[in-house]
């Protein structure tokens, strides 16, 4: 199933390895409002193509813009050795705007870009 939309927040949760080391899943959020106010939310994991070259650590929270993918089965076997079916989405192709944001080196490369 193709995948596509203009914003969504990725949410990173990082975890530990048993060798000491860390590795971290990406989940994105999707809500309805009921009629009532209230929201019904679900987070569904996500992998990115390593063609968009993103750091491994990306920021909890940053926004994905123009995203386009697909939604695949993930599973695996849980600790009990039941298998798990999951959706998964792959995302080929976004823009990261705060990731791609230059950021100043020092105080004077900010003085130097205001109009005052």
């Amino acid at each position: 199933m193709d995948v596509s939309g203009n914003k969504a927040k990725v949410w990173v949760n990082e975890h530990q390895k048993r060798d000491g080391g860390k590795w971290y899943d990406y989940n994105v959020g999707i809500g309805k409002k009921k009629q009532d106010g209230s929201y019904i939310n679900m987070y569904i994991r996500v992998k990115f193509a390593k063609e968009l070259g993103l750091p491994e650590d990306i920021p909890n929270g940053t926004m994905m813009e123009n995203y386009e993918g697909y939604m695949t089965i993930d599973d695996y076997t849980s600790r009990e050795g039941e298998t798990v079916k999951r959706p998964l989405v792959i995302i080929t192709k976004a823009d990261f705007p705060e990731l791609d944001a230059e950021i100043p080196d020092s105080y004077e490369q900010l003085d130097e870009d205001m109009p005052f």
